[in-house]
């Protein structure tokens, strides 16, 4: 039996559609990430579990029991939100105790508990500080532990790095994880930033428009993306129109030529699209089987150089590590390995 299991979820707004339809599975102890861009549906599904919003259909499973009638203090469910709302008034140790409070813990368990969860996070000194005078990432660690000091079911975090610089964001990544780990507390994330998401999650659920366009491991996703707008919402943008010429072997004709895939194709005729996975772009020696290209930009991405190649049907991305990558405008040579060479089926543009 799933942990989570939600059911055909479906909310509007003044009639408007915002989840269509939504179903999905969580197992126990995994850590799980709604992404997409704004207006996707991503928050309005988290509310929904959180039980600050009702749907219109469908239902919501925690551990076999149907929680869609519950409201959201019943309900078990830990939330972090954005901007943390955190109580200026009360110390570092009187924000982390306020729901163990509202459980009706005093005293010396209560004490205690709030001692382990400073400990947790890295804040034994901050018990009595005031939370005004923390930085921005000592906030995030705070309500994490506020979160977590009830032992909820289940966590839910709305864009927990989203009020932290980059630099900061970077860092507290993977001390974030390592903390949902230690703690083995089933979690959903939600962001926008797909760095972020393939840093913290298992398990991936990717929304727009309402809907799940696609789900899996954050590997699965980027190497097999099931849609022209998955692979761009990605930033996998080598996509091109492409025609299967051959079955067997398994060929297909595009803007940049006629190329061989490795994995299997529908039958000849059909039309669809042809993804190049930038890491399967290599440069080489000129030859009677390499595509011509103009290097137009490079940018240092640390460790490897991302290349915008233009050739004269079509834009290129490649990433070059360990080798010197060309100059600005400096005529290059290319092949494709096949591994890297994917077919995406013909459906409408969602972009």
């Amino acid at each position: 039996m799933p942990f989570l299991e939600l059911q055909a979820l479906r909310k509007q707004y003044a009639g408007t559609p915002l989840l269509d339809s939504i179903t999905l599975t969580l197992e126990q102890g995994e850590l799980a990430c709604l992404l997409g861009p704004s207006g996707s549906g991503k928050t309005t599904l988290l509310r929904l579990i959180a039980g600050l919003e009702t749907p219109e259909a469908g239902r919501i499973l925690l551990a076999g029991e149907d929680i869609t009638p519950l409201p959201a203090h019943r309900r078990g469910i830990g939330l972090m939100f954005q901007d943390y709302a955190l109580f200026p008034h009360q110390s570092v140790a009187q924000n982390i105790a306020y729901g163990l409070e509202v459980q009706g813990l005093r005293g010396a368990a209560l004490r205690a508990r709030v001692a382990e969860m400073l400990e947790l996070v890295g804040l034994q000194d901050f018990a009595k500080r005031d939370v005004l005078s923390l930085s921005g990432g000592e906030r995030q660690r705070v309500a994490l532990a506020r979160s977590l000091a009830p032992r909820p079911r289940l966590l839910l975090l709305d864009e927990p790095l989203g009020a932290l610089d980059r630099t900061l964001r970077e860092r507290l990544l993977d001390e974030l994880r390592a903390i949902l780990r230690r703690v083995q507390v089933t979690a959903i994330t939600v962001t926008h930033d797909q760095e972020e998401a393939f840093a913290l999650a298992d398990h991936i659920f990717i929304l727009h428009g309402g809907r799940i366009m696609q789900h899996g491991a954050p590997e699965e996703l980027y190497r097999q993306p099931a849609h022209p707008w998955v692979a761009r919402f990605l930033g996998l943008n080598n996509l091109y129109p492409a025609t299967v010429v051959s079955d067997d072997p398994p060929e297909v004709t595009s803007p940049l030529g006629r190329l061989r895939l490795s994995l299997s194709l529908p039958s000849p005729g059909t039309r669809g699209w042809l993804l190049i996975l930038p890491w399967g772009v290599h440069l080489t020696a000129a030859g009677p089987d390499t595509l011509t290209a103009l290097c137009e930009t490079r940018r240092y991405q640390g460790g490897h150089y991302r290349l915008r190649l233009r050739t004269d049907a079509a834009e290129l991305e490649a990433l070059v590590l360990g080798v010197q990558p060309p100059a600005l405008g400096e005529r290059v040579h290319c092949v494709f390995d096949p591994a890297a060479l994917r077919w995406l089926p013909d459906v409408p543009d969602l972009s």
